[in-house]
């Protein structure tokens, strides 16, 4: 973003010169800290500090900011009478239209003869664009014979509505064509709100909004296209008892966490089919889910696998039971190395029959909800506190906040702790052992669930 944030990105010289000094005609060390920008903006003031060490009487301070030969700007001779100054320098209007390297040099000269102290520079960036404009549109796919909405706000570097006016605005169909401009526009505090109508037989493909503003160009594209079937079948579902099953979009994320006692509680699975443009696709939807090795050896036994069909409902979804008995998952004769979720899913769209199918090979199959790790250390002193950590995460690395751990400290005369703990929003717990005696030889430490 070319808009200046909260936190200042600076460059910093941090150079050490010798400087004579006339009194004992001895030679010292003297250093000197310079902070700027290291992005500057165009029609705006930036900042340069100046942090003089060993300083021994004023100086003269002179900063330009140059691009190749040519300079852009100059602060005169500046008196700088103190350790510590800040100069204000104007960044002029530039007739790039692209972020460029420019050089930020800094002299300083004896206030007594002009006698150059050090001079020095670095490369900063200039960005010609002091403001940011945005361009939204109400959706990102039109189909033929729709409006196209949109809206235009242009930002400075303060985020704060610029109320110029719009020189240009016009849209480009896929073959470069302008169909559609709007010039001089006036905004309303800063925002612009404009409509194009698509005929009933547009050129389908990208189509782009074109702003001019101050000469700088801003562009944003959306698509025209009509209605075709969907490239997946996106699946969703939710936790019931001990079996886990999510995923955040438009990633299938599956997690299964069955308990030895509860591995026939039933998990929800959704499949959710749609054209393009997000409308429900009708037919019937049929699923077979199972459990799989990304690597599979021929001697290695296949889990079973269920199968289901289902009329897609009104939204498009269809909602199937699985029964995670099925997979046995708790059984010690399959491998639960790299095993993942498989799910093959397709739809027969009614009334034209066209199929649609999708696979997903995806999640995380554990057959323990939580990952416990100690972070203490291996050693201990008798007659003195022991303190650890506990994280608690679950398989796919998430923190565990809000869970109860069990912790039992057992010394070579007997137990020395015992308490329920519960993890904290970052999912850690802190533990301290007081009462380790003088005679304590050994100490172990069990953690349950």
């Amino acid at each position: 973003m070319l808009l200046k944030t909260a936190v200042l990105v600076c460059i910093i010289f941090y150079i050490t010169v010798p400087v004579t000094q006339a009194d004992n005609e001895s030679s010292r060390e003297s250093k000197y800290l310079i902070m700027a920008p290291k992005v500057m903006v165009a029609e705006t003031t930036e900042s340069v500090c100046i942090q003089l060490m060993n300083m021994t009487g004023p100086i003269y301070i002179s900063v330009k900011l140059m691009d190749g030969d040519l300079e852009l700007k100059r602060i005169p001779l500046y008196f700088m009478e103190f350790p510590f100054a800040c100069l204000q320098i104007e960044v002029p209007k530039v007739s790039k239209v692209e972020r460029f390297e420019a050089t930020l040099s800094v002299t300083a000269f004896d206030h007594d003869d002009i006698r150059q102290l050090f001079n020095t520079s670095k490369k900063v960036h200039v960005d010609p664009r002091n403001s940011k404009t945005f361009i939204q549109t109400d959706k990102p796919i039109y189909k033929p014979g729709q409006a196209v909405k949109f809206r235009i706000l242009t930002l400075d570097q303060n985020l704060r509505p610029k109320l110029d006016m719009i020189e240009k605005v016009y849209i480009e169909a896929p073959n470069g064509v302008r169909l559609s401009q709007w010039i001089n526009v006036t905004t309303q505090d800063g925002l612009v709100e404009l409509e194009f109508q698509l005929t009933s037989e547009p050129q389908l493909g990208t189509w782009t909004i074109f702003t001019l503003i101050n000469g700088l160009k801003t562009t944003q594209e959306f698509d025209v296209d009509e209605y075709v079937l969907p490239s997946a079948i996106y699946l969703r579902a939710w936790r019931l008892g001990a079996c886990y099953i999510a995923f955040p979009e438009p990633m299938l994320y599956v997690r299964i966490f069955p308990d030895i006692k509860a591995i026939s509680e039933e998990a929800l699975e959704r499949k959710y089919p749609g054209y393009t443009y997000g409308q429900p696709v009708f037919g019937n939807i049929f699923a077979e889910v199972t459990v799989k090795n990304e690597v599979t050896h021929n001697y290695e036994r296949q889990r079973p696998t269920t199968r289901y069909l289902k009329e897609a409902d009104a939204n498009g979804c269809a909602e199937f039971l699985v029964d995670a008995e099925r997979y046995e998952l708790q059984n010690w004769d399959y491998s639960l190395y790299n095993a993942k979720i498989y799910v093959y899913s397709y739809i027969v769209e009614q009334g034209t029959g066209i199929e649609l199918s999708n696979t997903d090979f995806t999640g995380i199959v554990a057959r323990s909800p939580l990952d416990i790790s100690i972070e203490a250390l291996a050693t201990f002193k008798p007659g003195l506190p022991f303190y650890g950590k506990i994280l608690v995460t679950k398989p796919d690395g998430v923190v565990s906040p809000n869970t109860a751990i069990s912790i039992t400290a057992r010394a070579n005369y007997g137990v020395i702790f015992a308490e329920t703990l519960t993890t904290d929003n970052s999912g850690y717990i802190t533990f301290s052992l007081s009462n380790i005696t003088i005679q304590a030889s050994t100490v172990s430490i069990k953690v349950c669930l």
